[in-house]
C-alpha cells in the first residue's frame, strides 16, 4: 500500500462510525473490559478536543483568509468528524459499563 493510499484510507477511518479499535468488543460481557475502552476513549477525545483548541488559536493566527478559510473547510471538519466519532464511541462504553456494572 502506498504512502498516498494509506492517508487516504486513514482520512476515511477517522470519522467512519462504525469503525473500532483493534481489540475493541462492543459485547463483551466484562465490566472491567467496557471500563478499559471508556477510559481509552475518554482519553482520545480529550486529546481530539486539545487539537482542536489548538487549531483554531493557530487559525486565528493566520495572517491571510485564504489560509484561514482551508484550514476551517478541511482540517477543522475532519477534526470534528474524527471528534464525533469518538464521543459517541465513549457515549457507547459508559452506556456498556452501566449495564455490566449493574449486573
Amino acid at each position: 500500500m502506498t504512502d498516498e493510499t494509506r492517508d487516504e484510507q486513514a482520512g476515511r477511518d477517522a470519522a467512519d462510525p462504525g469503525r473500532l479499535l483493534d481489540g475493541e468488543d462492543p459485547s463483551t460481557p466484562h465490566a472491567d473490559e467496557a471500563r478499559h475502552w471508556l477510559n481509552v476513549y475518554s482519553e482520545l477525545v480529550t486529546f481530539k478536543e486539545q487539537a482542536m483548541a489548538t487549531s483554531q488559536d493557530n487559525k486565528s493566527a493566520m495572517r491571510t483568509s485564504d489560509a484561514r478559510e482551508e484550514v476551517e473547510q478541511t482540517d477543522v471538519r475532519v477534526l470534528e468528524a474524527e471528534r464525533k466519532r469518538l464521543r459517541e464511541r465513549l457515549a457507547f462504553w459508559e452506556r456498556r459499563h452501566r449495564q455490566l456494572s449493574t449486573k
